[in-house]
């Protein structure tokens, strides 16, 4: 299953050019948007077409991010049943940029 997401506040800078680009926080972000339902204590996947250099995962909540770095692209969701904010923070050595998506533990 492919989970779907939002792009949020991200930078590059490629071939002399750059560019930033700033966008609303996460919750606003997913608010209104559809989200699987997946069995509490699953793993996602993540998975770039450009592998960043650094991945950080985490749930949002109370306006801040609680990230970890992310190792083998894997992030385990939480056992507890409920609906999480989660975002993606990945690197490369052009940039660096924020995804979110909402997801439910059942």
């Amino acid at each position: 299953m492919e989970v779907p997401y939002e792009i949020g506040t991200y930078s590059w800078e490629d071939s002399g050019r750059s560019i930033e680009a700033d966008a609303a926080d996460p919750e606003e972000l997913t608010k209104g948007k559809e989200y699987p339902a997946v069995p509490a204590g699953s793993e996602l996947k993540i998975h770039f077409d450009d592998r960043p250099s650094s991945i950080e995962a985490g749930i949002w909540g109370n306006n801040e991010d609680h990230s970890q770095e992310v190792e083998d692209n894997k992030v385990m969701l939480p056992k507890k049943k409920g609906t999480y904010i989660y975002i993606i923070h990945a690197h490369w050595k052009e940039g660096e940029a924020v995804y979110a998506f909402r997801i439910e533990t059942k």
